[in-house]
């Protein structure tokens, strides 16, 4: 067997194989069934074209400023080039597909190809869960104004409620975070290591390191808004984008929403992905899409045939290539790993006490 086939076998590969056939049944035989099979097929027959490109290319750049939403949140120090970035979130993103409750398994395969990278673990930990809580909340800013709109066009609604309220708790939770980060520190390593001194095998004074480590990350951060402005412009890029790619596709089959319908039901249908009940919100995400659509707008054909488009492009798309992204990572490692190293040359412009010279007998940097 190939290294290749080796680093792909390593996936769990039954689960994700049920995974895919439990999805494919759902998305390509049981949504059509509700929509009824004749107005479907007259619905995929209409297509514009166009639009689905159009729509593919909005989704793939949604990736790449998720991309570049995690490299922002790095320090500049300890930055892998970009493309390294894309292909680490392209396999966080694939693994979470891929199993459930997938976020806590994406987000420590994340941090542990950053570190291969190269950056410092408690680096690596701040800028994903940092980017988490921000994207997070800048989708509870999406979904408040869209339900502000939505409400008095078109009547209120218990679902509405229900996820502002969960989106709100998000955002206070993290504001109380941050304001203890920030004014509280002496009160974070206080309750960490009475915390850590409780937990066996565990040194009494690990709660003051990690204290120290998050507040000198948060620090850093604090120090660079510009930075920090940057990483919050692209998360809220990946969110539009993505946002934009569901419009393609609806408008693909004949109907376009306003911004209301649009991110109502879009950051209705996010949030309800974050319950971990099935991979990637399979099944949950159309099951909000679709009759929240409805609501604004449209067909039973039309939104069921434009959701799966745009569930291929967002859900399906990224388990191939989250699996190739990590196989190349995979691959890339394994190679640097066994090829030969190159000794470095000193003997020509370095002293043996560390100083270089034109082996000449002149001391370094002299005529």
């Amino acid at each position: 067997m190939t290294v290749r086939a080796r680093l792909w076998f390593s996936w769990p590969i039954r689960s994700v194989l049920q995974l895919v056939v439990l999805g494919l049944v759902v998305e390509f035989i049981i949504l059509p069934q509700i929509a009824g099979l004749g107005p479907t097929v007259r619905t995929l027959l209409d297509v514009d074209s166009p639009w689905v490109v159009l729509g593919l290319g909005a989704e793939l750049a949604s990736f790449a400023a998720f991309a570049a939403a995690t490299r922002m949140m790095l320090a500049p120090a300890h930055r892998p080039p970009y493309q390294r970035v894309l292909r680490i979130d392209l396999a966080t993103i694939g693994l979470n597909h891929s199993v459930p409750a997938g976020g806590a398994a994406g987000t420590a395969l994340g941090l542990r190809l950053l570190s291969e990278a190269g950056v410092p673990p408690d680096d690596a930990a701040f800028a994903k869960i940092g980017q988490g809580v921000g994207a997070s909340c800048l989708l509870v800013v999406l979904l408040v104004s869209s339900v502000a709109i939505a409400i008095p066009l078109h009547g209120s609604s218990p679902l509405y409620v229900s996820a502002c309220v969960v989106g709100l708790a998000v955002v206070v939770v993290a504001a109380l975070a941050v304001t203890v980060l920030h004014r509280g520190r002496a009160l974070t390593t206080r309750v960490l290591c009475a915390v850590t001194r409780r937990v066996p095998k565990v040194d009494d004074d690990a709660g003051a390191r990690w204290a120290a480590r998050i507040g000198a990350q948060f620090d850093l951060m604090t120090a660079h808004p510009s930075r920090l402005a940057v990483a919050m412009a692209w998360a809220a890029a990946n969110w539009l984008l993505d946002a934009f790619a569901l419009w393609c596709c609806l408008r693909a089959y004949g109907h376009s929403y306003g911004y209301d319908g649009l991110m109502t039901s879009f950051a209705l249908a996010q949030v309800a992905a974050w319950v971990p009940l099935t991979p990637g919100g399979l099944g949950v995400v159309e099951g909000v899409l679709i009759p929240t659509l409805l609501g604004f707008g449209g067909t039973t054909s039309t939104v069921a045939v434009g959701v799966i488009t745009y569930r291929l492009m967002a859900y399906w798309l990224t388990l191939p290539l989250g699996a190739l992204a990590y196989t190349s990572t995979a691959g890339e490692r394994w190679w640097q790993a066994r090829r030969p190293a190159t000794p470095r040359d000193d003997s020509a412009g370095s002293s043996p006490d560390g100083t270089r010279d034109d082996r000449s007998g002149n001391p370094a940097g002299t005529g």
